[in-house]
């Protein structure tokens, strides 16, 4: 305790200053969270937005399950678990899938999977094929595989994109609905993007895909764009919209990597949304 006296005076003043002014500073940070100062049109879309986000989010909560048509050879795992397959029944088909072959009939689907014919009959009508399958082999089926020619995906007609083995009506007019939205498709990539794609779909899609001409796009603006035209954007939602203005209400003006940081862009998806936007 001797050697703290031994401090000049002037100088235990000036320590104790700069502890007194810790502490206040320390108290600010505490208690003053600054935020960022978003525009007042801006707010009021924000309001509006999150109010039929959380009406939606509440919608959602409550809406049963509905059993709809589908092909079961591109079933996600969720979706098996959903119509309640086992996950060995499940894996079974994944092993079977990615040597290349497709069942084709309900009976096919119980030899690979191996259910209960209580499962069976409660998913079998249910299975939508493709027309063709009802009349041709496995073997056909391959050689009619291999026959189809890569189609513009920009060009395509739901005629053709139904021509490709795992891709029906429904999916078909998802592809369609999504070119029309976006302007265009720039790589077949983008097929990940949309719902219910995975992986292995992609993996059997791709071969017959290809882009011709690069679309003419109407690109978004992201410094100028208000929360609901962001909100609009087809590979945005509301609380990407919201995230994003609050960064730029923050940094001013925004560039590519701003985006990076945002939650729920992968590298990925960032590669090609940023094909559609302006900065």
């Amino acid at each position: 305790m001797k050697s703290i006296f031994l401090i000049p005076k002037l100088h235990r003043r000036g320590l104790g200053a700069l502890f007194l002014l810790l502490i206040l500073l320390q108290l600010c940070l505490y208690f003053y969270s600054p935020t960022p100062s978003i525009p007042v049109q801006d707010n009021k879309e924000l309001a509006l937005l999150e109010t039929a986000y959380e009406k939606k989010l509440a919608a959602r909560k409550f809406k049963k399950f509905e059993l709809k048509p589908f092909n079961p050879n591109f079933i996600s795992d969720y979706k098996a678990y959903q119509l309640k397959i086992p996950t060995a029944a499940f894996e079974r088909l994944q092993a079977y899938r990615k040597k290349g072959l497709y069942v084709n009939s309900a009976t096919d689907f119980q030899k690979v999977t191996g259910v209960s014919n209580e499962l069976l009959q409660k998913l079998s009508p249910l299975f939508a094929f493709p027309s063709w399958t009802n009349k041709k082999t496995q073997t056909a089926f391959q050689q009619k595989r291999y026959a189809v020619k890569a189609i513009d995906l920009n060009t395509a007609t739901e005629a053709q994109l139904v021509e490709i083995p795992g891709i029906g009506v429904r999916r078909a007019q998802q592809i369609l609905d999504q070119r029309k939205k976006l302007g265009g498709f720039c790589t077949v990539n983008q097929l990940k993007l949309l719902y219910g794609v995975d992986e292995l779909m992609f993996d059997q899609l791709k071969s017959y895909l290809k882009i011709g001409a690069k679309p003419k796009l109407n690109k978004l603006n992201i410094n100028r764009a208000s929360v609901k035209e962001l909100s609009a954007f087809p590979y945005f939602n509301y609380g990407l919209a919201r995230e994003i203005v609050k960064i730029r209400s923050r940094k001013g003006t925004l560039i590519i990597e701003d985006l990076a940081n945002v939650e729920g862009f992968t590298q990925e998806k960032l590669t090609i949304i940023v094909l559609y936007l302006e900065f």
